[in-house]
């Protein structure tokens, strides 16, 4: 038997009494597993549930186990929070959407772990915002925010003039993503960043689909 940490990225129903769970990885990247019984257990199967996941051998390729232990990680106690429970949607749905390869990435997956963990004790308003840009570290499209005037979304590098297309930030925009930490932002603000980077995700990652819970998400931050 093999046990690793993992993340649930998504879970689906495959009959009334399976689902087909997602797990993001320590030591294998992604793994897909098919689940029976699992209403037994439903809070482990939520989106970026931490949990310690056994299996009886390494996955190779497109596996899909049908034997799998799934032991809980819990750090902290469980936020009701709906902010949190909606965030945490958001960036699993992210994670599904990127991270598709069965490849041990350590520092990736210690820098979602963490994430994860610190979610509690985070800014709320602006901490998927400043997840999004983190992550575009790891995606290899970090852009080049350096610098003062418009962030061209098709090349992520600054503009001193307006692009001729509308994929862009606004040097005002730019500046506010260069530092969300220190930058009070307003609702509306924070809905157009928001949205902003889920169309430079789009624009660089050719597989990549706008996670369904935005519309969520600016409804529970509105």
């Amino acid at each position: 038997m093999i046990s690793t940490s993992a993340i649930v990225l998504r879970t689906i129903a495959h009959t009334d009494k399976a689902r087909i769970v997602d797990f993001y990885t320590l030591d294998f990247g992604r793994v897909k597993a098919l689940v029976y019984g699992w209403q037994k257990k439903q809070s482990l199967y939520a989106p970026l549930m931490q949990v310690s996941l056994t299996m009886a051998e390494p996955p190779k390729n497109d596996t899909v186990f049908h034997k799998i232990k799934l032991t809980e990680v819990r750090r902290f106690p469980i936020n009701s929070d709906l902010r949190i429970s909606t965030i945490k949607l958001f960036i699993a749905e992210i994670l599904y959407h990127c991270l598709k390869h069965p490849m041990q990435e350590t520092s990736l997956f210690r820098f979602v772990d963490r994430f994860i963990t610190s979610l509690d004790e985070a800014d709320t308003s602006i901490c998927h915002l400043q997840f999004m840009l983190d992550f575009s570290r790891f995606m290899g499209i970090y852009p080049n925010i350096s610098g003062e005037g418009y962030l061209d979304m098709l090349s992520g590098e600054i503009s001193r003039s307006e692009p001729f297309h509308p994929n862009f930030f606004t040097p005002t925009e730019t500046t506010q993503i260069s530092n969300l930490r220190n930058t009070r932002l307003t609702r509306q603000e924070r809905q157009t960043l928001l949205r902003k980077l889920c169309r430079y995700y789009e624009l660089q990652l050719p597989d990549f689909v706008v996670p369904n819970s935005l519309a969520v998400l600016q409804e529970v931050f509105d």
